[in-house]
């Protein structure tokens, strides 16, 4: 199987550590964001495409074109246009089966990954009282039906995306969709492609999103509860 991570953004919210430094290769307990990202892909994954863009070669540099055994490729977003944008920079290297997609600086753990997988198309989300600034996702019979604004939904609990899903060829096939930030959003074209195709939400156990300079700390915080085995399945 292969997976794609998604590593290409300036981590704008994240200034000043990532004025000389893409998100994904913050450090938290000593390693890479990414590093401990591709610790917690499943074992069937044997290639990951990283989708890179701001100080790309800082990520070449650091992983090369294996890790672990795990074979590696890049491909670049020329622009930062969006989600779907830079998943659609991978499509050259995807084979016909389904893939898995990921954010490349947020933490999940393998056991979710790995009930992810289980379906060719489904997305990971994790269950918010608060969603802050995170738009909600809309549940029908245990599949995807929409996705609103905290604003529209203010009653809990909420469904966030997690960024995190198992896709197939048949979303490039999708017109593009833009959010309300005028990006291409791969979350949106997921809500249209559902309208042929039933996309199962699965819950997750464990997510830790990267969105401020605290969170960093928070993540080392969480890690070291949870045993630094975010890799191993726990």
């Amino acid at each position: 199987m292969q997976a794609v991570i998604l590593a290409a953004g300036k981590g704008i919210r994240l200034q000043p550590l990532t004025h000389n430094k893409p998100k994904p290769m913050l450090e938290v307990l000593g390693r890479p964001i990414l590093e401990h990202l591709l610790d917690s892909l499943p074992g069937t994954v044997d290639e990951a495409i990283i989708v890179v863009g701001y100080l790309a070669d800082q990520i070449r540099d650091h992983f090369g074109n294996e890790y672990r055994g795990r074979g590696i490729r890049y491909t670049y977003q020329k622009e930062p246009l969006g989600t779907f944008d830079a998943l659609h920079a991978a499509r050259a290297y995807l084979g016909n089966d389904p893939f898995l997609c990921l954010v490349g600086d947020d933490f999940y753990s393998r056991e979710d990954l790995e009930r992810l997988i289980h379906y060719d198309l489904a997305m990971l989300v994790m269950e918010k009282a608060d969603p802050g600034r995170f738009n909600v996702c809309i549940e029908r019979d245990g599949s995807l039906y929409g996705i609103v604004g905290r604003s529209e939904n203010d009653s809990g609990p909420h469904l966030i995306f997690t960024g995190a899903c198992i896709l197939t060829n048949d979303i490039f096939s999708e017109e593009i969709v833009y959010n309300p930030q005028h990006e291409q959003s791969l979350p949106h074209v997921m809500v249209s492609l559902s309208r042929r195709h039933p996309i199962r939400m699965i819950r997750a156990v464990f997510w830790h999103s990267i969105t401020s300079p605290e969170d960093i700390s928070e993540a080392e915080r969480v890690l070291m509860e949870r045993g630094s085995k975010i890799g191993q399945g726990s």
